[in-house]
């Protein structure tokens, strides 16, 4: 197979490793790779792998082909079969219509398309790419008769629009009409012809049900908040097909538009000084950066798919390495403080508005909002968007949660937190010990100040987890190692819950450093294997 890169683009000219970042060191690629409007696609790249999505935007740049069996182009033909299908008379959408509709495509694909990096379909594989682009959307017709749709508008552009101040770019597949008691409503539908999202637990993003909210957030600007919405997506891959309704309650839209507003600071922050970092993640054996990626090499992360280009065809140049946590990757004897001062260890962190945590942790909100105590008494009466730890959904027994065995973060048959599972005991103490910091600084316990500090705690217990395991799943060990190392950490490092949001800042960063270090340190003391003590007592002791 030729090079996936073209001789135009050289990579040592464009990119370099420094640790887990990638620097862009083309100032023209940089400013290409920061959006002006950000897409839901484009929000979810740069918040799960800043550095992949960098990779695949500049080796696509200078990509020679296109490979026309690839899952990405075989969808892309689908979604416009189910676009051209649904632009048809009510009466004409059978699927013997849609398979005519892909058998023009196919024939206006045959020939190659060097500006479009279209190669064209091989007359002895045709049959082959025809049953793949079949199998993508024949799926539509198991969820839906497409003759019984009122379509509002199809491949709906939203390009003027804006999610919580961030200029939001997008295209919504179908737009449907329908009518109910209660009146009239649009329901708003994305393909998948992928597969379907494993389940997430409440409280867990999921990106394609954040990609419908974006969606109905930019749709009630373009036509009015009066307009009532819903949002489905339909996994339209054939035997698997099945459609997902999607949550478009106040606090759902709330947080998904904090979620795109971090990734749309996140990008401008990490093209402002031209570095995106690296993080291991289970997508890392599709990325084209895999085999030069220093933090895929560290995981043992390597191609799941063939095609990808090799360290020979991608020669970036390795600025410098992290320090290895073995005994022959040590710096010395006073190595601790090096490693709490290490602001390079660590992955990228959702951004927390110190400001308005602060305001929220001084009482400056203003909100009136009703305190914990409120809340855990009788006849709360609060909004379920003000509840804190507790979920709407009810399990089938009619109780709030149920429980189950330790290892199962959701009962099987539920859709539900296992209050007796692993992943519980971390939520439940993080929020435990947030009541309790904020008890012991005399502030009074608001909603809004035990969410805000809870997620602070979190994120810094995730973002250590992450760059051991690769993942920040409650669930893990690792996440009571990091857990156990942060109640240390406060115990140690007071939070300045009364002082400045600049204070609660530098704590952030100094806190994340510390549990870091406690947990590197932990794992080189399981290197060293049996303990032994040199009998150095005057190194241990301040006197």
């Amino acid at each position: 197979m030729g090079s996936l890169v073209s001789p135009a683009l050289a990579p040592p000219d464009v990119l370099a490793w420094d640790d887990d970042r990638l620097l862009v060191t083309s100032s023209s690629v940089n400013t290409d790779v920061r959006r002006p409007r950000l897409s839901a696609s484009v929000a979810k790249s740069v918040s799960s792998c800043a550095a992949r999505y960098v990779g695949e935007r500049v080796l696509r740049m200078g990509v020679e082909s296109e490979d026309p069996f690839a899952p990405a182009p075989v969808g892309t033909v689908a979604h416009t079969v189910m676009e051209r299908l649904m632009q048809l008379a009510r009466t004409k959408r059978t699927p013997l219509a849609a398979r005519r509709i892909m058998y023009q495509l196919m024939v206006d694909l045959t020939s190659p398309n060097p500006d479009k990096h279209w190669p064209g379909l091989p007359v002895e594989r045709t049959p082959e790419w025809l049953a793949l682009v079949d199998s993508a959307f024949m799926g539509l017709f198991g969820i839906v008769d497409p003759r019984k749709i009122v379509v509002h508008k199809t491949e709906l552009r939203l390009d003027d629009v804006f999610i919580g101040g961030v200029p939001f770019k997008g295209f919504i597949d179908m737009v449907s009409q329908a009518e109910d008691d209660d009146g009239r409503w649009l329901e708003i539908v994305d393909y998948k012809t992928g597969a379907r999202l494993p389940y997430t637990p409440f409280g867990a993003v999921n990106d394609h049900h954040d990609q419908i909210r974006m969606y109905r957030i930019g749709l009630a600007q373009k036509l009015g908040s009066d307009k009532r919405f819903r949002g489905s997506v339909y996994y339209t891959r054939d035997k698997l097909a099945k459609s997902v309704r999607v949550p478009m309650r106040g606090p759902d839209l709330d947080a998904t538009t904090r979620r795109f507003q971090s990734a749309w600071r996140r990008m401008n922050s990490y093209a402002d000084d031209a570095a995106w970092p690296a993080k291991a993640t289970p997508l890392c054996g599709w990325c084209p950066l895999v085999a030069t990626c220093p933090t895929a090499a560290r995981e043992r992360k390597v191609a799941r798919i063939e095609g990808l280009p090799t360290a020979v065809d991608l020669p970036i140049p390795v600025r410098r390495h992290r320090p290895s946590c073995s005994p022959a990757g040590r710096s010395g004897e006073d190595d601790w403080a090096a490693h709490e001062s290490d602001a390079r260890h660590g992955l990228d962190r959702e951004d927390l508005d110190y400001d308005a945590l602060h305001a929220d942790l001084a009482g400056q909100d203003g909100d009136g909002r009703t305190d914990c105590q409120a809340v855990v008494g009788p006849g709360a009466g609060l909004d379920a968007g003000d509840r804190i730890g507790t979920t709407t959904k009810e399990t089938n027994m009619g109780a709030l949660l149920y429980e189950d065995k330790p290892f199962l973060e959701v009962p099987e048959s539920r859709d539900t937190l296992n209050p007796n599972s692993f992943a519980a005991i971390g939520v439940f103490g993080i929020v435990s010990m947030t009541v309790e910091q904020l008890s012991k600084a005399g502030l009074p316990l608001t909603a809004r100040r035990v969410r805000g500090l809870a997620r602070l705690f979190g994120s810094i217990v995730a973002e250590v987890q992450r760059d051991y395991t690769g993942s920040t799943n409650w669930q893990q060990g690792m996440n009571t190692r990091a857990r156990g190392a942060l109640h240390t950490t406060v115990d140690s490092l007071p939070v300045p819950l009364t002082g400045t949001a600049d204070d609660l800042r530098g704590w952030h960063e100094a806190a994340r450093k510390r549990v870091a270090a406690i947990c590197r340190f932990s794992v080189e003391l399981w290197d060293d294997g049996e303990a032994t003590f040199d009998g150095d007592y005057a190194a241990v002791v301040g006197g």
